[in-house]
């Protein structure tokens, strides 16, 4: 579990079940390919071009699967100390969540819950994974 802020907000990214983590991860495959041809698995040196085009291929369901089960794991702390998920169902609890919060939110859930699969994924540079 880690924490993060996003325009003042305190948030609480929790972890995803190893299960829902595959299915998210399976899903994700498309865009940790194109992460690997750009040579590398981090945002650094990365080709936003081939990530676009990636993220484009993925259909609604598959999205919306991805968006919902990071979305599901995150928790907001109000300003009193209350803590809260920010799902209710597969809608958001605050309207203040817009889009570019609800996407770095998820990026940061997926960067919680895929870092050790990332790391094993090979690219053009690196035959074999590791397991």
């Amino acid at each position: 579990m880690s924490e993060a802020e996003i325009n003042g907000k305190e948030f609480i990214l929790g972890k995803m079940t190893p299960r829902i983590q595959f299915h998210v991860a399976r899903r994700l495959a498309p865009i940790f390919a194109a992460m690997a041809k750009s040579g590398s698995l981090s945002l650094d040196n990365l080709n936003f071009d081939a990530l676009a085009e990636a993220i484009a291929t993925l259909s609604d369901e598959d999205a919306d699967y991805i968006l919902d089960s990071c979305l599901a794991v995150v928790k907001h702390r109000d300003s009193d100390g209350k803590i809260f998920t920010i799902m209710i169902g597969s809608n958001l609890r605050y309207n203040w969540i817009d889009m570019p919060m609800m996407l770095r939110l998820a990026f940061d859930v997926i960067q919680e819950n895929m870092s050790g699969f990332t790391a094993t994924v090979p690219s053009e540079s690196n035959e074999a994974a590791t397991v």
